[in-house]
C-alpha cells in the first residue's frame, strides 16, 4: 500500500529534527543525490533558519555566550522545541527557560535572565501599535474622578523584575565595544518594557514602582496602586512616577468603576 501524503511528510519532519531517523529517506531519493546527502542539505538549513530566528530575539545572549555555543543551543532547542507555528518571531517563547535547564550555564544563571528580558523586548517590538494616552488627557477626562481610575495598559508593555542586573548588563552589550557594567552582576532589577515610536524601551523602575504598576495591571484603582507604592517607600514620588509611565506609554486608556 502506497504511503499518504500525510505519512510522507511526518516522516519527513521527524527525519528532519532526528538526524539519526532515516524513516523519510526513500521518498527524497534522486539520481543526483543519496536520500541521506539531501537531508543533510535540508538539516542545514534548518539549522540555519533556528539560529537566525533565536539571534533576531537575543543578540545579547549571543553575545555573552558567544557563536558556537550558541549554535549548539539553537540546534538543540529546535529539537526540543520545535516551531508550532508560520511565524517564526514566536519560535524563541521557550528560550529563557531552555538556557535556564543548561548544567554548562548554571555558574552564569543571570544569562537566561537577560534572555527573559530580551523576549519582553522582542514581543514589545512585534506588538500591534495602539494610541497611547498622556497624563494631562487622563486627568483631564477622568476630573475629580481621577484617584478611581482603572488603567488599560497597551498590548506592547511587559514586566520584567530579576535578582540580576539584567538591564545593566543588556545595556553595555548595546555598543559594538561591551561596556563597563555600572553595577554588580548580582543587584536587582524592576522595570517594565514599552514601544515608543519604532523601538522597544526600558525603564527602570524602584521596586514601590513596579508592586505598583503590577497592582494597576491587576486592575487595581490609581488610588490603591499609589498606596502600594507608598507602604513600600514612604518617599515614593508619585507625580514623577505618574510622570515617567505616561511618557513612556504605558496606557491606552482608562475608566472607573461604578
Amino acid at each position: 500500500m502506497s504511503e499518504s501524503l500525510r505519512e510522507i511528510q511526518e516522516k519527513f519532519a521527524a527525519s528532519l529534527l532526528d538526524p539519526k531517523s532515516d524513516s523519510g529517506l526513500p521518498a527524497l531519493k534522486t539520481n543526483m543525490l543519496t536520500g541521506s546527502a539531501r537531508f543533510s542539505i535540508y538539516r542545514g538549513n534548518l539549522l540555519a533558519i533556528w539560529n537566525k530566528a533565536l539571534a533576531n530575539a537575543y543578540p545579547v545572549v549571543l553575545r555573552l555566550v558567544g557563536e558556537d555555543f550558541f549554535e549548539d543551543a539553537a540546534r538543540s532547542y529546535g529539537r526540543q522545541y520545535p516551531s508550532q507555528s508560520g511565524d517564526l518571531n514566536c519560535f524563541g517563547e521557550h528560550f529563557p527557560r531552555f538556557l535556564a535547564l543548561q548544567e554548562s550555564l548554571h555558574d552564569y544563571p543571570y544569562i537566561s535572565a537577560v534572555a527573559e528580558l530580551e523576549w519582553i523586548l522582542h514581543c514589545s517590538y512585534y506588538a500591534k501599535d495602539e494610541e497611547k494616552i498622556s497624563l494631562p488627557q487622563m486627568i483631564s477626562q477622568a476630573g475629580d474622578r481621577v484617584q478611581q481610575v482603572r488603567l488599560r495598559f497597551a498590548s506592547d508593555v511587559g514586566f520584567h523584575s530579576s535578582m540580576f542586573a539584567t538591564q545593566v548588563i543588556w545595556q553595555a552589550h548595546q555598543a559594538n565595544e561591551v561596556e563597563e557594567l555600572s553595577a554588580p552582576v548580582n543587584t536587582r532589577t524592576f522595570c517594565i518594557v514599552s514601544r515608543q515610536r519604532w523601538g522597544a524601551q526600558i525603564l527602570n523602575l524602584s521596586e514601590a514602582g513596579y508592586l505598583a504598576l503590577e497592582a494597576l495591571y491587576r486592575g487595581e484603582t490609581l488610588e490603591s496602586a499609589l498606596d502600594v507604592a507608598l507602604q513600600v517607600d514612604a518617599n515614593f514620588d508619585v507625580g514623577a512616577q505618574l510622570q515617567a509611565w505616561f511618557s513612556a506609554g504605558l496606557f491606552v486608556g482608562h475608566f472607573c468603576k461604578e
